[in-house]
């Protein structure tokens, strides 16, 4: 069986593993790697391939790239876009909705502070910041012109309501969904314990938490709407007094190794080599997901929040954890990492 994917990250280190313990080899058509996955091209037309990102989806969904993959048939427009994805659930009778938003050009219509935000993750090769926190009109102002400084659009950014940090949590339902067949589905719901930095970042801590609010349901009901089949990760956000939904990611998504305790759960449904015993595994709970690269640089920089977060969940709460990359890939890897950057500094 031929298996690729095309980046050389977490999320593809982590397929390889999964894939090693069902007796297979995933390959990746990225050659510039700090985490070592075999190198591999497209063969022919029955290659499965796995999604971590949305670009070569997208090339795939459109026929570019011959395969075997999910979802197919997702709707090119929502893919990679939060304002359209956005706009999407508001047209939607009956489906929970995201944070209000408005273009860059109606900053009068919500209250500050605003959110200024890309539409998109990448752009090209190039990955689009998180966005600025604004808490007037020159504030959007001033972040407009670093967007137009740092080379990018201002049709690719939008304004959306700041619903706070310090009483709000960052709650994903993830797994594996099958519209047509829903014995297969598998999914869990996790909380964002600590991100790569304050303010929007990217998950470093991840725990699996009880869904204390029905938040499975609402990502079911969105899935069902588009008929959807294939692996995915729905971002929501949870204050006092709303619950809103932020974005869905259609591919694999950083925290998937989570689905390793059930059966390896989600890359078995994927290649399709689940049976009907595969429907009685457990879904995945009381687990903690570190990074293993943010863990190593934050012991690095003397950040010690992991042991704090790992004395209430596994002391206290007796979670298990699941360190991806483990210590000895995250240390080779940051070595090649820096190895790389000196190198092309000397040839620059």
């Amino acid at each position: 069986m031929n298996i690729l994917t095309f980046t050389a990250s977490i999320n593809a280190w982590t397929l390889f593993h999964a894939c090693q313990k069902l007796g297979l080899e995933l390959k990746t058509t990225e050659t510039k790697q700090d985490i070592a996955i075999p190198i591999g091209n497209i063969q022919d037309e029955g290659a499965w391939l796995l999604f971590t990102e949305e670009a070569n989806l997208r090339k795939a969904l459109d026929g570019e790239i011959p395969g075997s993959f999910w979802p197919k048939g997702y709707p090119r427009e929502l893919l990679d876009d939060k304002w359209e994805f956005a706009e999407w659930l508001v047209r939607q009778p009956g489906l929970m909705h995201g944070p209000r938003h408005v273009s860059l050009d109606d900053i009068c219509s919500l209250e500050y502070p605003l959110f200024l935000k890309a539409k998109h993750s990448w752009q090209g090769e190039k990955k689009l910041p998180r966005g600025w926190l604004c808490n007037s009109p020159d504030e959007v102002e001033y972040y407009k012109d670093q967007v137009l400084t740092l080379g990018y659009k201002l049709d690719s950014f939008f304004l959306q309501e700041w619903l706070g940090e310090a009483d709000t949590r960052l709650f994903s339902v993830c797994g594996f969904f099958d519209a047509n067949q829903p014995k297969r589905n598998i999914t869990c719901v996790v909380e964002r314990l600590a991100g790569y930095t304050s303010g929007p970042s990217c998950s470093a801590v991840v725990g699996i938490m009880p869904d204390e609010f029905g938040l499975t349901p609402q990502a079911f009901a969105i899935l069902d709407r588009l008929a959807f089949v294939g692996p995915f990760e729905m971002e929501f956000i949870v204050t006092d007094s709303r619950i809103v939904v932020l974005e869905l990611n259609p591919r694999f998504w950083m925290q998937h190794g989570l689905f390793l305790s059930s059966g390896n759960a989600l890359v078995k449904r994927y290649l399709e080599l689940d049976t009907a015993d595969d429907y009685f595994q457990p879904e995945p709970e009381k687990l903690l997901w570190v990074d293993g690269l943010w863990m190593m640089k934050s012991l690095v920089r003397c950040d010690f929040r992991l042991f704090s977060i790992l004395w209430k969940w596994r002391v206290k709460s007796d979670y298990a954890v699941i360190v991806c990359p483990p210590p000895s890939v995250a240390i080779t890897a940051l070595v090649r990492k820096i190895k790389n950057y000196c190198l092309d500094q000397l040839r620059h």
